[in-house]
């Protein structure tokens, strides 16, 4: 990691915004520079900037909470920004923090914290992680979390020489912290909890396999059910083949029975058509005098009935127009007095508008004067407001000037008598800072205490662990040790019991015959299956044979089906056609006239008259019911096709299998004739050769399996003492694992219990320092009339004081205030006073022109309004003009009117007469075609209009009647040919099932039924307990492998468990962190060769039992120092002055930073260390070393406040401001731009009217 721009603001004491590029050319030269300032000026608050940005903590404070505790006094915001590389990669850490509303006094905020990288193809920083995700996106990317950050990087105050000084448990954890080697201890934890998982799984599966010996059955019972499932499965075969000849009669029977029930039905439905006929005949008639009434309708009738509602229509149009005539003459008759009366109203608005214009010659000359005045007036009206504002004005200014002065007077008095009251809080000035250095002191002794006082209560903690550990490994050992002697006895056991069921024999000769016997026993049994499907192939022929037939039949009837409805189809297709072109040229036959020629093709004679009459709409529906008829019985035919294909498919593979087992059977046949000692002309009786093999296979089986049980329980010996040989090995191991344990949790009890003493001794100096630091403070602090008890009070004692001084400062200032503000007060009132004076002047005159103007305006408006009201000129002007001009208006429109009602009296009695000439020619054509359609009725058989009228059918009644007829037809024609069908079927189903009884066929097929369903129960029975038994064989042999290859699976891990596993990581970890110290002096040994060439570090060597090797304490991570000097004598470090202790720190701390890892690249390093604790001797040597870094290729920052280091260059210093508690920051690559001044703002609910609290600002 290499830090490249820092900048923070308002932290501590380093208020304002502050920058530090450290990518300036004067560090990047030199490689080293120096923060120099006085004690508490701020250097280390640099620091905690950085690791704020980074982490969001500090080194220094030890919880989140205290971070409120870093913001600068007077300030509402603070913030820090870092931006640093790792690797290529470029990224800025923000991480900030304000108060509510932005005032001092609002709570502090929930801190914001985001990390951004550099996206070169974007050129700007890019979101990246944020809130809590920061830090660890951080520690993932550079390898160093906070521990490992303030231990590589950033070396606080007070924490530089820890790992060199630290005891050997407290390094082992700076190690693993430092370094990351805390993954060896999980892999430690982890090997030594697999190794127990594994030898609690091993015993786990030891248990199940006894438990599945005792549910096996025993060899006699497996073959006594195998061949009880034989005799079943022969019975069952000769029972389903009766079945099976049986439900073929069957079925015989019932087609038989159905064919004689068709039959009959078929006779009752031509009974029922035949009455259906009959019933229909009054029906056919009506249908047939529809048909002529529709004839005669078309001939005749239609045209005079055209003609007979033309005569109507023309004796209504004359009635209507005669009694129009009156009321257009009445109507005249009131236009012309309507004309009179308007003549009459014109001539008096005429004589109105000349009297109008004699009055308005006398009033408009007085309404331009009236105008002039009024004008005048106002003008004088708003001289005279304005100057009463400006009075007024003058006036409030001079009240307001009388009482700023009266409230500088109270103010001023309030002022001097708080500074009275409270003389005490001045003196605070000078005294707060030294307040506020004894609380630190104090607050650093109680942070010191808790501390000493977790570590106390965790090495308690730890103590008590390791001695209930201790009890706990004994009482394992005990159990081990039992349970090694009871091992050997049973392994003892098992090894006679095996020799005695070999019985002298190897177990090769036991296998030799189980292979043979399995050799013939597969023989018989593939027989056996050959000969029982040679007999089931040619059942399936047979029965497929004769189901081929049946479909046969069944298509040829559906194929006459499809072709009788093909048939209709077309018929009702060519009917459809006809129909439609009669309604294409009904339009034109209502336009032709009897004897006159056909305006299309001239014929006088058409043949339209002699077709059928039919509707479009009917024929249509009739075709769509004949195509669904006809798509179900196509549909039916392609099914009866497919089921026929399927069948033919099914007899063609029933022959090719029938083949296939004549094939097989004859190939079996060669292998059985060796087998069974029979001649070949004996295989022809099947049956014959089935009994034989089946005594053969149960004889075999027998056999085998009294090999089989001999065989299992050799094995089964021969696994128990395999068992017994790998539990007594297990159990040595085990007491062997637990006697280590128990003395290292032995060893670990004995090292906590030196921990312990010593946490009770740094914990009672810890409770001196901090209450003498509370001594110190509640003294200084009585002086003030403070009283704290505790440490949770001091922060609000001092906050008290601090709000106790600015409340001073804020009283004196507003003191300053008042005077100033009276002073300048009693030089404005002069001026007010005579400003009032002259406004007062002015207002009087105004007022006075203001009446004048008014009096004589009144007086002009009462002349005008005794001569002219209060009417306007123009407007009764106006409204006389348009008077005129619509009594004008309304006598032209009544003379209009009038010509319009002679006119229309005119048009009515022409119409009349015409309408009476029409009404007689129409009439007398009505008589020629009422003689005309007399004689027409006549011929056609009616012998009246009202009979011919009543014959008529609507559309809709003829459409049904000649559906029902042809319906009617379709049936009887269907039943017939079905009739005929069924005679032929019923005559072919009576040979069939000649001479079968179906009762007898019906009471055997119950009886096989239930013979059946009993045997096949038995027979699953016996399946399930044979499937149950080779699972549980089948799951003993599975489990046993598995057994086998866990115990071997242990070994290993119980092997590598004794090399580094432990229950604690301990082990393993030691090993790691012993190599990594290693590591760390051999670097460490590179830097002193440059920076103090005279020493070398060495690891200390203690001598070490083997019971110390298991502790899971580290074995030894003791340093010591060779001094050249002193002719190689080697020293601890606890006995190096303090100048060599610095040094040494400094080359392990610079050791560490360089490990090779490739998560942890350190290329900026910070020491903040007290370098004024040295005397003379000793700060030369660290000169002398920090002097020879320059050239390590690293940036490493010196913060220290010595003034023999202040000549080291470059130079970044921290510098206070006064007594202000402030402080400022420049140098090379430094920008600091001060805090901006924020306007004071009081208490929220604080009231100004408040005379016991300071007062309350303007």
């Amino acid at each position: 990691m290499k830090i490249n721009r820092l900048t923070f603001a308002n932290l501590a004491s380093l208020a304002g915004t502050i920058s530090i590029d450290f990518t300036a050319p004067e560090f990047q030269e030199n490689g080293l520079f120096l923060l120099s300032g006085p004690t508490g000026a701020g250097k280390s608050t640099v620091l905690d900037a950085i690791a704020l940005a980074l982490y969001g903590r500090t080194p220094r404070l030890s919880s989140g909470r205290e971070i409120g505790t870093l913001l600068s006094h007077g300030q509402t915001e603070y913030f820090s920004e870092l931006e640093f590389n790792l690797g290529e990669r470029l990224f800025q850490a923000n991480w900030r923090c304000s108060r509510a509303h932005n005032r001092v006094d609002g709570s502090l905020q929930p801190p914001k914290h985001m990390l951004l990288e550099f996206s070169a193809k974007n050129g700007q920083f890019e979101f990246l992680a944020d809130k809590g995700e920061v830090a660890k996106t951080i520690a993932v990317l550079s390898g160093l979390n906070f521990e490992r950050f303030t231990r590589t990087m950033l070396l606080a105050q007070g924490r530089f020489a820890d790992f060199l000084q630290a005891k050997e448990a407290d390094k082992s954890d700076l190690l693993e912290q430092i370094t990351g080697t805390e993954i060896y201890s999980q892999i430690s934890q982890k090997i030594y909890a697999l190794a127990q998982e594994k030898s609690a799984l091993c015993r786990e599966k030891e248990n199940l396999l006894q438990t599945l010996q005792i549910n096996l059955g025993t060899e006699a019972e497996q073959q006594q059910l195998r061949l009880r499932q034989q005799e079943l499965l022969a019975t069952l075969s000769q029972l389903s083949q009766e079945q099976k000849t049986l439900q073929l009669q069957q079925q015989h029977c019932e087609t038989a029975a159905k064919a004689a029930r068709e039959l009959a039905d078929l006779e009752r439905e031509m009974q029922d058509l035949a009455e259906e006929e009959r019933r229909f005949q009054p029906k056919a008639q009506r249908l047939q005098r529809g048909r002529s009434a529709e004839r005669l309708q078309q001939d005749c009738f239609t045209r005079l009935q055209e003609q007979r509602r033309n005569l109507i229509a023309l004796e209504k149009q004359s009635r209507e127009t005669g009694l129009a005539l009156p009321k257009l003459r009445s109507d005249r008759d009131a236009k012309a007095e309507l004309q009179q009366k308007s003549d009459a109203a014109l001539q008096q608005r005429k004589q109105e508008f000349a009297a109008l214009q004699a009055v308005l010659k006398l009033v408009r000359p007085l309404d331009a004067e009236l105008q002039l005045l009024r004008r005048n007036s106002q003008t004088a009206e708003a001289e005279n407001q304005q100057a009463t504002r400006a009075l007024a004005e003058a006036q409030r200014d001079w009240d307001k000037n009388q009482r700023q002065q009266h409230r500088a007077r109270e103010e001023k008095a309030r002022a001097t008598a708080w500074q009275e009251q409270h003389q005490l809080d001045g003196e605070l000035m000078t005294a707060l800072p030294e307040l506020q250095k004894l609380l630190q002191d104090w607050q650093e002794a109680s942070r010191n205490f808790q501390s000493a006082q977790d570590r106390h209560e965790k090495a308690a903690k730890r103590h008590q662990s390791s001695s209930q550990s201790v009890l706990e490994a004994l009482k394992l050992l005990q159990a081990a040790e039992m349970r090694q002697q009871q091992s050997e006895v049973l392994c003892q056991q098992q090894q006679s019991a095996y020799q005695q069921l070999l019985n002298g024999q190897s177990e090769d000769d036991w296998n030799n015959r189980e292979i043979a016997l399995s050799r013939q026993l597969n023989s018989a049994v593939e027989g056996l299956k050959a000969v029982i499907a040679l007999r089931q192939a040619d059942a399936s022929c047979g029965n497929a044979r004769t189901e081929q037939a049946g479909l046969a039949e069944k298509l040829r009837q559906a194929n006459e089906i499809l072709s009788l409805w093909q048939q209709k189809y077309e018929v009702q297709q060519e009917r459809l056609t006809l129909a439609r072109d009669i309604h294409n040229y009904a339009a034109m036959r209502t336009k032709l006239v009897s004897g006159k020629p056909c305006p299309l093709c001239g014929s006088t004679e058409h043949p339209w008259d002699k077709l059928p009459q039919l509707e479009v709409s009917e024929q249509e529906r009739a075709l769509q019911s004949l195509q669904l008829e006809l798509q179900k019985a196509h549909q039916e035919q392609q099914r009866l096709l497919a089921q026929h294909g399927a069948a033919a498919g099914k007899y063609s593979h029933a022959q090719a299998s029938l083949t296939a087992c004549q094939n097989d059977w004859q190939e079996a046949c060669q292998v059985l004739a060796e087998l069974l000692a029979l001649s070949p002309d004996r295989f022809q009786d099947t049956a014959e050769v089935e009994r034989l093999l089946t005594v053969k296979v149960t004889e075999l089986k027998d056999s085998q399996q009294q090999a089989q049980r001999q065989r299992a329980q050799m094995q089964t010996a021969r696994q128990r003492l395999q068992a017994a040989e790998k539990e007594c090995q297990s159990a040595r191991q085990e007491f062997s694992r637990h006697e280590a344990e128990w003395q290292k949790y032995t060893a670990l009890a004995e090292s906590d219990q030196q921990h312990l003493t010593e946490a009770e001794e740094n914990l009672a100096a810890a409770r001196s320092r901090e209450q003498a630091g509370q001594e110190n403070f509640c003294r200084r602090a009585g002086s003030y009339q403070e009283e704290c008890s505790g440490i949770d009070q001091a922060g609000q004692c001092f906050a008290r004081l601090e709000q106790r001084l600015q409340d001073w400062k804020r009283i004196e200032t507003a003191l300053t205030r008042a005077l100033n503000a009276e002073e300048s007060l009693l030089a404005t009132q002069a001026a007010l006073t005579a400003s009032l004076q002259t406004a007062k002047e002015r207002s009087e005159q105004a007022s006075k022109t203001f009446q004048e103007a008014a009096a004589l305006t009144r007086d002009k408006a009462a002349k005008r309004q005794e001569l002219f009201a209060a009417r306007d000129c123009d407007q009764e002007e106006s409204a006389a003009n348009a008077a005129l001009e619509q009594a004008l208006v309304c006598s032209q429109e009544a003379a209009a009117q009038l010509a319009q009602a002679e006119e229309k009296i005119a048009t009515s009695q022409a119409l009349l007469e015409d309408q009476l000439r029409q009404q007689a020619s129409w009439a007398e054509i009505v008589g020629q075609g009422n003689a005309a359609a007399a004689q027409a009725l006549q011929q056609e058989g009616f012998a009246s209009e009202d009979e011919f009228l009543c014959a008529c059918l609507s559309s809709a009644e003829r459409s049904k009647l000649q559906a029902e007829k042809e319906l009617l037809d379709q049936k009887v024609a269907s039943c017939r040919n079905s009739y005929d069908k069924a005679v032929i079927q019923h005559r072919d189903c009576q040979q069939l099932c000649q001479g079968l009884d179906a009762q007898a066929i019906s009471a055997r097929l119950q009886a096989l039924s239930a013979e059946t369903g009993t045997l096949n129960q038995e027979l699953g029975s016996a399946s399930r307990q044979e499937k149950l038994w080779q699972a549980a064989q089948q799951q003993y042999h599975d489990l046993g492998t598995e057994l086998q290859r866990l115990k071997q699976d242990e070994g290993q891990w119980q092997e590598l468990n004794l090399l580094i596993g432990s229950s604690e990581g301990g082990k393993f970890r030691n090993i790691a962190q012993s190599i990594t110290l290693d590591n760390v002096i051999a670097r460490a040994n590179e830097r002193l060769k440059i920076i103090m060439p005279r020493y070398e570090l060495v690891r200390a060597e203690t001598e070490e039992s083997e019971n110390n090797t298991r502790r899971n304490t580290p074995r030894c991570l003791a340093i010591n120092v060779i001094d050249d000097y002193l002719d190689g004598q080697e020293r601890d470090t606890k006995n190096i002055s303090g100048g060599e202790t610095f040094v040494v720190s400094l080359a392990l701390a610079l050791g560490l930073s360089g490990l090779d890892n490739t998560n942890l690249q350190v290329e900026t390093l910070f020491l903040d260390e007290g370098f004024g604790s040295l005397d003379a001797s000793a700060l030369e040597q660290a000169l002398q070393a920090l002097g020879r870094l320059r050239d390590d290729g690293r940036l490493i920052g010196i913060i220290s406040h010595v003034e023999a280091m202040k000549d080291l260059e470059p130079q970044i210093v921290v510098e206070r401001l006064g007594n202000t508690g402030r402080s400022r920051i420049y140098g090379p690559g430094c920008t600091f731009q001060p805090p901006l001044a924020r306007e004071k703002k009081g208490p929220r609910k604080r009231s100004r009217s408040s005379s016991s609290g300071p007062i309350a600002e303007e």
